[in-house]
């Protein structure tokens, strides 16, 4: 019979191993040959419960993104998301690792691309979740922004944004959602339905402004570049399938002008 020791040597082993090259972990679980192949004994491993581990250990190494989007590192905590999360998200992590992309903005970009990819949009807690960061996101890219970049105008007639502007559809009122996370309130309160919210800093003085605008007013937020006149932008929505008339984008136009989100 082999020494003990040596048994708990090969678990380790293994257990380096996988946690090492996520990738390989992955070819073992969708099929156990390839563990024996690699030189380990699959009897003496539980390659599911390694999957969880590897998830922890992802999430530890992404402990600086808990520091810039604290409430969706709470929220995934407490809808018991997070281990699934980042079990999944481990290969992605690594390949990012291995490119040398280890700045916070950049990890948090990756999360938010694979986070897109991995919830299911029927899943009313996975909503919450894309919710809250995406919330978070539009304040941190607001936060962060130099505005080297000022957006050009053709001159009058032709709105553009008033400093910095981004906006979401989000199935909930995400500021409520972050006190219901901040202080462990219940989300049953929370307003659901398909709700755009615009995040604005106008310049490198000011604070983020968050409001709620109907689904109007974020696309010709959206489409306002400075470029384009009212005109240009009623006829892009109408190719596109919406019906507005040029009044309701004037009165749409003036009111963004009002609450200062668009100049001309």
């Amino acid at each position: 019979m082999e020494p003990k020791h040596n048994s708990a040597q090969r678990v380790h082993a293994a257990a380096a191993a996988l946690l090492a090259d996520p990738a390989l972990l992955v070819r073992c679980l969708s099929d156990p040959t390839v563990f024996e192949k690699e030189g380990f004994c699959g009897g003496e491993f539980d390659l599911d419960k390694m999957r969880l581990f590897a998830g922890l250990a992802t999430k530890v190494r992404h402990n600086d993104l808990r520091v810039k989007i604290p409430c969706s590192f709470m929220l995934l905590d407490r809808l018991k998301l997070s281990i699934p999360l980042f079990a999944s998200y481990s290969v992605a992590a690594a390949a990012l690792r291995a490119s040398g992309k280890n700045a916070v903005l950049d990890k948090i970009e990756a999360f938010g691309d694979f986070l897109s990819t991995w919830i299911d949009p029927k899943n009313l807690e996975h909503r919450l979740a894309w919710d809250m960061f995406r919330h978070e996101h539009n304040r941190l890219i607001l936060a962060s922004a130099s505005f080297a970049d000022a957006s050009s105008s053709c001159g009058s007639k032709c709105p553009r944004p008033v400093g910095m502007v981004r906006h979401n559809a989000f199935s909930c009122n995400p500021l409520e959602l972050e006190i219901a996370v901040r202080r462990g309130g219940s989300f049953k309160k929370i307003r659901r339905g398909g709700i755009h919210y615009l995040y604005q800093r106008r310049d490198i003085e000011s604070g983020i402004r968050i409001f709620a605008v109907d689904p109007l007013a974020a696309v010709i937020v959206s489409l306002a570049d400075g470029r384009r006149g009212i005109s240009e932008i009623t006829l892009a929505l109408k190719g596109a399938g919406l019906p507005v008339v040029a009044d309701q984008m004037r009165a749409s136009v003036a009111t963004l002008i009002h609450m200062q989100i668009l100049t001309e």
